[in-house]
């Protein structure tokens, strides 16, 4: 089981004096840390200047009351706004493992496929990607998970959800030839070519 916890240090790993830091920059500093997210860092570093937008570090309490206005809850580390194009960090906040890395890049995949599924890309990706999903959500029995709700938080889940990741590797490809062993390679290299990763 996860443990949670505060992680003092976000602020002077990531933001330094400021409050805000650009998403490259942010993606940098973890690339070359030894966190084991790193590699997943380095490899949207190439992406990022698609939508090298702010991320703010804000007090704890602040972010709440955001969240509790915008989507009724109000125990969250980190948050993506679509609509404005910004992402928040919560100062203080508990997160996972102690290490606030794990938020960060998921408020940062939020962005990147925000961007690259409804703003960027075309339709025939999009509906494309949701019959991946659909097909997923088909294939698993489960009643809920966080990753599962919608086609944002599976994009995000499918980099950031062990658990999910080990369940789609046991399902077979939607695309019924030899190229994927299973559906998470299908999906992995699908979210690839989407995000323009070699």
């Amino acid at each position: 089981r996860e443990k949670y916890g505060i992680d003092t240090e976000v602020r002077s790993k990531y933001f330094a004096n400021n409050s805000i830091s650009k998403l490259n920059d942010v993606l940098e500093k973890i690339s070359v840390s030894n966190h084991p997210l790193a590699p997943l860092a380095k490899k949207l570093m190439t992406v990022s200047k698609y939508n090298n937008i702010d991320i703010e570090l804000e007090p704890y309490s602040k972010l709440q009351n955001k969240t509790t206005d915008r989507y009724n809850t109000n125990n969250t580390g980190g948050l993506y706004y679509p609509i404005e194009n910004e992402i928040s960090i919560a100062e203080f906040a508990n997160f996972r493992d102690k290490s606030a890395e794990k938020t960060i890049l998921h408020e940062i995949l939020h962005a990147l496929s925000f961007w690259q599924l409804h703003k960027n890309g075309s339709d025939e990706q999009l509906s494309d990607f949701k019959k991946l999903f659909q097909y997923a959500n088909d294939k698993l029995d489960v009643t809920y998970r966080y990753g599962l709700t919608n086609v944002d938080e599976f994009f995000v889940a499918l980099f950031t959800d062990l658990d999910l990741i080990k369940e789609l590797q046991e399902i077979k490809p939607l695309k019924n030839n030899k190229e994927y062993k299973n559906l998470w390679e299908e999906l992995l290299d699908y979210i690839l070519n989407i995000l323009n990763i070699k």
